[in-house]
């Protein structure tokens, strides 16, 4: 009869090293979403703090204002004037760099835009994160997460001298 040595694998332990290498690859998998959605909100939150130097582009460029009356609504940083809008893309000056960072602010949430308010002395900008929960910053230099910004974020609150983000 034949003597024959044998070379290479059985079909049985094929099947087990592919099994280990899909379950592995899996879990790989799980935990980049993680880190993808940490990255996503990282870059909203660094998109939305640029909303900042802009904010005093704008104030700068109207006499101090954050927001002039409806009939120079092309002026506002929000869009329509003195009302939670998102930012305002038809600004005179800087109107390509709020088109922009809204753009990045979708671009990151699938959808969900940042949302602007402002009145003639203060403003803010929130973004809601993968997370569920907001990036908020305002005119009195300050920034946080919140869970709801109608609420302990304030930010669909009127805008006043006094308005701070948590």
């Amino acid at each position: 009869m034949f003597n024959r040595k044998q070379k290479g694998f059985t079909l049985i332990e094929l099947l087990v090293v592919i099994a280990i290498i899909g379950l592995l690859a899996g879990i790989v998998l799980v935990s980049l979403g993680g880190a993808r959605n940490s990255a996503k909100d990282a870059r909203i939150t660094a998109v939305i703090s640029q909303t900042r130097s802009l904010a005093e582009l704008v104030s700068n460029s109207n006499n101090g204002k954050y927001e002039l009356a409806v009939a120079d609504a092309t002026k506002d940083l929000c869009a329509p004037a003195g009302v939670t809008g998102t930012l305002s893309d038809t600004h005179t000056i800087y109107g390509p760099d709020f088109t922009a960072i809204e753009a990045e602010v979708v671009a990151q949430k699938a959808g969900n835009a940042a949302s602007c308010q402002a009145s003639p002395t203060a403003f803010c900008v929130y973004a809601q994160l993968n997370t569920g929960q907001y990036y908020c910053i305002d005119s009195t230099a300050r920034a946080g997460i919140t869970t709801n910004p109608g609420v302990d974020g304030k930010c669909l609150e009127d805008v006043t001298p006094t308005y701070v983000c948590p």
